[in-house]
């Protein structure tokens, strides 16, 4: 902290009400992000955080909130979209309304998307077999006669 008070009443608001402002309060986000925010919102946040005081949110809670998302069947892709909008909505309420001390959302990597690593042309994958020399010949060059 840098010495700032923090008015612990302030922190008495639930997540749902501050996040549902937040959203309406960026009047530049395109109406695609804004559908986007509001379904992770209503499908993946406010179920399981949204009756929750600001103040009363954790790291441990939001790591055990992003446990249960994998561990129903939440893709990480969707799940790090979740945990990337609850990051900001949170960084605002402690870096620029000063509703809580500091942003419980620390997790290391939980924003991130790992996709499954992509074959690159021309490498072959586990499994599969050397192509004979010549094999594919007559397609490159032209038939001689």
């Amino acid at each position: 902290m840098k010495g700032e008070w923090t008015d612990p009443d302030r922190g008495k608001v639930k997540l749902k009400d501050y996040a549902e402002t937040w959203v309406s309060q960026r009047p530049c986000l395109r109406p695609r992000t804004v559908d986007l925010y509001t379904w992770l919102l209503k499908k993946h946040i406010t179920p399981y955080l949204g009756g929750v005081q600001l103040g009363k949110l954790s790291t441990a809670l939001i790591r055990q909130w992003r446990a249960d998302l994998l561990g129903n069947g939440v893709s990480v892709s969707v799940a790090a979209e979740a945990y990337r909008l609850l990051r900001a909505v949170l960084m605002t309420a402690a870096e620029e309304d000063h509703i809580i001390p500091r942003n419980p959302c620390r997790i290391r990597g939980a924003g991130d998307e790992h996709a499954q690593e992509r074959p690159r042309p021309g490498r072959l994958h586990p499994g599969q077999a050397l192509p004979r020399p010549g094999a594919a010949r007559h397609l490159r060059e032209p038939a001689m006669g």
